[in-house]
């Protein structure tokens, strides 16, 4: 039988943001899988986690020129640079 391997949200975050050792260990076990899948639920949730915060980000960034600054502005706004 095919082996099947679905990758939920967590795994998708910790792929793109996961220590170097996270994201060996995950490269590793997709390379293993003969099929890999996810969902259009995990997509929207990796682009509300992620995507959206860069864009914000993004937008900050073309006024602002030091982190100082982006971290003041980030505190004003009431966002945080820690995981959730």
């Amino acid at each position: 039988m095919a082996e099947l391997l679905f990758v939920d949200t967590s795994v998708q975050v910790s792929k793109v943001l996961g220590s170097k050792e996270q994201k060996a260990r995950i490269l590793t076990r997709l390379e293993r899988a003969e099929h890999v899948v996810t969902s259009s639920y995990v997509l929207m949730e990796f682009n509300r986690r992620i995507l959206s915060d860069a864009v914000w980000l993004h937008g900050l960034m073309r006024d602002i020129r030091t982190l100082a600054q982006l971290l003041l502005k980030m505190d004003s706004d009431g966002k945080s640079i820690t995981p959730s």
